[in-house]
């Protein structure tokens, strides 16, 4: 193994007669290397095909996909405080791969094996380091196996084109030999990948604002020719969002949109308490440490034991800024759900990436620096092994997808245009049953959950009315043993028109009685 390839490249050149040939020759390593990272990526996440809904968000994103591909644009039929940007993604993999969850699985994959690729070029570049390259490019995949990293959440989407504009970034405003037309170029393709990032998730404009500020206005080669950068970043920013605001215009959603995206998610900020805050804040660190405290510690080793190296330039800087941001803008919501710290694993695989090529470099001892990622990285396979792929691949084999068992049942039972009612069950139902919705609020807490119905202003006693008087065919009550005041409600009142259908699971499944039966 050598820090920068030149070994290799030099015994290529002995072995070879031009230029061409040894070039040829070392794209097939990288080639071969970008095979056995689609490989390596396919492995690690093999176990969630078997699951057709890891949390209800994903499902509520195919939901909406789904109903986009049928002719109803997004906001219309299903509420939701997200941009257009992840259901876009969503209904492009529903449209070219199929209508299944496992084209869901396949796009989730391809995004984070992409996002895998652009962080070794990304080593590769700040690091001039071929082991940083590696490092950085097989440990990304590993660390998105935890804090809920195995669904398909918003996080891992807008990652990557964050991080690909990083890079895009990067060349433009550090590569000399660059004439001014590509700068451009580059910068432009920069912005329109931070402003597609934003499309999914506006709270990564607190990364990129980092980015800008690090790469354009602290460390750019010409001083003079900055502004000029910065409006093309702009532009191009600004273009993803202008496309997506002109089709839900001419869409005639602009004031849904509008209304879902800014007023709703207003109110949304504002629910919680002080103590629910805090204990969130409290459990949110232990949960990130729990799964990173190993990658922080080989970290920590290897830079110890490298301490005598000199960095080529200070970049620890930036990605240690990049992970205060990144805890940042995981707190900003005041929410602290797992998957949003996904976003501080971009930079702490870099960290591995840097921390492994200076231990490389100076040390030079393999075996211990392939014990250190050893340990790093197989201690997240490990708990992933323990705590979800045990379990799913067991209850997989036991009694096979609960929510495929539901939606099988519930397709002998209706037809395409019925409506049913999945009370506190997961979305994903409604699409795998082919079934009506019978409201914008398929989120089940948006309705059962008194707070949470405050977001999108749901009046529940007259909206419950508006569900019954559409009369579904069936209504699915999970029992969660948790007593929810509203569920009980509900379930009260299907008692003169609904008998229990079957029992799946958790989930009892009620069916519309005949009218001479009521």
């Amino acid at each position: 193994m050598t820090d920068s390839g030149t070994a290799a490249n030099a015994d290529i050149a002995v072995r070879t007669r031009d230029g061409a040939e040894e070039r040829l020759i070392v794209d097939a390593k990288f080639i071969g290397f970008l095979i056995f990272l689609l490989s390596w990526v396919l492995v690690l996440r093999a176990p969630t095909f078997l699951v057709s809904a890891i949390d209800w968000d994903e499902g509520l994103y195919v939901l909406i996909a789904s109903q986009w591909l049928s002719g109803h644009p997004p906001y219309t039929t299903v509420f939701e405080i997200k941009p257009i940007g992840i259901f876009a993604i969503f209904a492009a993999a529903l449209g070219v791969l199929g209508d299944s969850i496992a084209s869901i699985r396949f796009i989730t994959v391809a995004f984070v094996y992409l996002t895998s690729v652009v962080l070794l070029l990304l080593a590769k570049r700040l690091f001039r380091s071929e082991v940083a390259g590696v490092v950085a490019a097989i440990s990304f995949p590993v660390l998105t196996l935890g804090l809920q990293g195995l669904s398909s959440n918003t996080e891992l989407f807008f990652i990557f084109f964050n991080a690909l504009g990083l890079l895009f970034l990067v060349v433009s405003t550090s590569n000399p030999e660059l004439d001014r037309r590509k700068t451009l170029l580059y910068a432009l393709a920069a912005g329109l990948s931070f402003g597609a990032a934003v499309q999914i998730k506006y709270i990564v404009a607190v990364e990129i604002a980092l980015f800008i500020a690090y790469f354009v206005l602290a460390r750019y080669r010409s001083v003079r020719d900055a502004p000029t950068v910065l409006a093309i970043l702009a532009i191009g920013g600004a273009l993803p969002s202008i496309l997506a605001i002109g089709y839900l215009w001419a869409q005639d959603v602009l004031g849904l949109f509008l209304e879902s995206n800014f007023d709703a998610n207003k109110r949304y900020l504002a629910t919680g308490s002080a103590q629910d805050i805090w204990i969130g804040f409290i459990h949110s660190l232990e949960d990130w440490f729990k799964w990173s405290w190993v990658t922080v510690a080989a970290i920590v080793f290897l830079r110890f034991r490298a301490w005598r190296a000199r960095n080529a330039e200070p970049i620890l800087v930036f990605l240690l800024l990049w992970i205060v941001v990144g805890f940042a803008e995981a707190g900003l919501t005041l929410k602290f759900y797992k998957h949003y710290y996904l976003v501080t694993l971009p930079p702490l695989c870099l960290l591995l990436a840097h921390a492994s090529a200076r231990f490389h470099a100076a040390v030079g001892h393999r075996r211990i620096l392939i014990f250190a990622l050893a340990a790093a990285l197989g201690f997240p396979v490990a708990r992933t092994i323990e705590k979800s792929y045990v379990p799913w691949i067991s209850a997989y084999l036991e009694k096979g997808d609960v929510n495929v068992t539901i939606a099988r049942y519930l397709k002998g039972q209706i037809s395409p245009q019925d409506h049913i009612y999945v009370v506190n069950g997961q979305p994903i139902i409604y699409f795998l049953a082919g079934a009506q919705l019978p409201t914008r609020y398929v989120f089940p807490p948006l309705i059962i959950s008194e707070p949470i119905s405050r977001v999108a202003n749901v009046d529940y006693p007259g909206e419950v009315e508006r569900i019954l008087d559409k009369a579904p065919r069936a209504v699915l009550i999970r029992d969660d043993n948790e007593g929810n005041t509203r569920v009980n409600e509900i379930r009260a009142r299907l008692q003169r028109d609904y008998a229990v259908g079957t029992t799946i699971a958790d989930t009892v499944v009620y069916i519309r009685k005949p009218r001479n039966d009521r």
